[in-house]
């Protein structure tokens, strides 16, 4: 299904050429890529195809070659390009459209520029709202009634808070991991449980936007589950070669041993989470 999208990226630079790659490599075939610019030697440090070798050149053709060498099959179309090779147009019509045509890419870029800084307004906006949650949490008082349950509530609120400004997010996340951590270990929580819970909170965050996504989760669990009862059977298998006849030899089968019930108790968590999900397909 993902190679029949059709896909259109505005703008090839520090973002934009990072995310066609990483859609062509994901599967993506029909791609259109605008950039009205050329390659300057300020972008090596951060555009995916500016090198001292395409200094100069017109970005979405040297991304489209470089597109094309990951997957040949792909249909990448390529704006700036396919306006150079139309061809001439009588003189009198010439200046008229050049102008249409880079009046058009500047309005796209100030549209762009003004939905960043709309974006970035909102952003600062979630960092004072998880800011807010955070310290509520760090102030909860695990000794009341119902502590645990107003502890979850935080949570989902805190997850359901959207981005915040890059620079801030693994500071901001560490603090709240450090937070939760502590509050789960004052209300005598193990890591499974709290993974559980957490997976609930997510789980009613993924319902309320349909089912495709609860199935999309439910698929991804599958690939994990298939994978853990694989790597259960081949540690399994690989044990039977062990004998405890030296401190050496007994170590390593205490730790094959502990991993293999690590991964049971992995494969059990996951029956849980595809359990909770086909109870909302019920």
């Amino acid at each position: 299904q993902i190679s029949e999208v059709r896909v259109i990226i505005f703008g090839v630079g520090g973002v934009g050429s990072w995310c066609a790659e990483s859609l062509v490599r994901s599967g993506i075939k029909y791609l259109t890529i605008v950039d009205s610019d050329r390659v300057c030697i300020t972008n090596i440090n951060r555009q995916l195809m500016a090198t001292t070798e395409t200094v100069g050149q017109v970005k979405v053709e040297v991304l489209k070659k470089r597109l094309l060498s990951i997957n040949p099959d792909a249909e990448i179309i390529a704006l700036q390009k396919q306006w150079k090779e139309v061809g001439a147009v009588p003189h009198k019509y010439s200046d008229e459209l050049w102008q249409r045509f880079t009046a058009a890419c500047d309005y796209f870029f100030a549209q762009k520029k003004q939905n960043f800084a709309e974006q970035r307004k909102d952003e600062q906006a979630n960092l004072l709202k998880k800011k807010e949650i955070l310290a509520q949490i760090e102030a909860l008082n695990t000794e009341v009634k119902n502590a645990q349950d107003t502890l979850r509530k935080l949570i989902g609120e805190y997850n359901a808070v959207g981005f915040v400004p890059l620079k801030d997010k693994n500071k901001l996340q560490e603090q709240f991991k450090k937070a939760v951590d502590e509050k789960f270990d004052k209300l005598n929580v193990d890591a499974t449980h709290r993974r559980l819970d957490s997976f609930k909170i997510n789980l009613a965050d993924m319902e309320s936007k349909g089912e495709g996504k609860l199935a999309d989760e439910r698929k991804r669990l599958l690939r994990q589950y298939d994978k853990l009862k694989n790597d259960i059977a081949v540690s399994e298998n690989n044990i039977c070669f062990f004998s405890a006849k030296s401190k050496k030899a007994e170590k390593l089968l205490t730790d094959m041993e502990r991993k293999i019930a690590s991964l049971k108790e992995e494969l059990k968590l996951i029956e849980t989470k595809i359990n909770l999900i086909d109870e909302k397909f019920d």
